[in-house]
């Protein structure tokens, strides 16, 4: 856990959750990087303030990502601090948000298929 869980305070947060891979043969052709670009189209015409991912370091900083930890986001389980990422899509959205996140079942239970 980061220095900064100490002081941050500890709230339920729940959102809607999905998650984005690409295929290894489809990997390094801009697929991943249009998908988290519509996303975030999607999550601001749905009016949301903020998205949270939990991915690689140094891919979702690309698109404005940087550590949840910065506004006492954590995650329900340890992660390395730098894996868990916010975006505001309104100015200051996530000034007085902290806690911790709260996953729906599903996010524990998913299966990958190939």
């Amino acid at each position: 856990s980061s220095s900064s869980s100490t002081s941050c305070q500890r709230l339920g947060w729940r959102e809607p959750g999905a998650f984005i891979s690409v295929l290894p043969n489809y990997q390094n052709k801009g697929v991943g990087q249009s998908l988290i670009q519509r996303s975030l189209e999607i999550a601001e015409e749905l009016n949301f303030d903020s998205v949270i991912v939990m991915g690689h370091s140094e891919y979702y900083p690309k698109f404005g990502f940087e550590k949840a930890s910065n506004w006492c986001i954590q995650a329900p389980f340890e992660v390395p601090d730098e894996f868990l990422m916010a975006i505001e899509l309104k100015k200051n959205a996530l000034d007085k948000t902290s806690g911790i996140i709260q996953y729906s079942d599903a996010f524990f239970e998913w299966k990958i298929y190939f």
